[in-house]
């Protein structure tokens, strides 16, 4: 049912969905901490802005449950905690921030959509020139 604003939401629960929510240590911990897996896949990329920049992308999505939004800066806070994991300069976020075909190239590979691995996805976009999201097998297929 929307509210008179013709909205589906109100306003305060946007922002709940929109927004970072305070993170503590426990939060950092459960959805920020990097595990072998993920220090694999982060290291699969050659420059530090990168690297940091797809670990953002996977930790924001284990933990929002969405992608970071065009335009969208994690917390001060999420950046030092991974770059030091990952030991390199917070600041070099900016760069990654700055290129928007970057991130919309990482998503597919964070959230494991349709392939088992980033070298699928990345063959793909270079055989087609662009990313495209993988046909998925329907019961109406023939």
């Amino acid at each position: 049912m929307q509210n008179s604003s013709g909205s589906l939401f109100t306003s305060a629960q946007r922002d709940q969905f929109t927004r970072f929510p305070e993170i503590d240590e426990r939060t950092f911990s459960r959805y920020y901490l990097l595990d072998a897996a993920d220090l694999r896949l982060v290291r699969e990329r050659r420059r530090d802005f990168n690297k940091l920049g797809f670990a953002v992308q996977l930790t924001v999505l284990r933990h929002l449950g969405r992608g970071l939004r065009p335009g969208e800066t994690p917390p001060e806070a999420v950046l030092a905690y991974l770059a030091e994991q990952l030991r390199v300069d917070s600041a070099c976020y900016t760069q990654y921030a700055a290129r928007e075909p970057t991130r919309r190239e990482h998503l597919p590979c964070v959230s494991g959509w349709g392939t088992s691995s980033c070298h699928a996805a990345r063959a793909l976009s270079c055989a087609t020139g662009w990313c495209r999201w993988p046909s998925l097998p329907t019961s109406l297929s023939h």
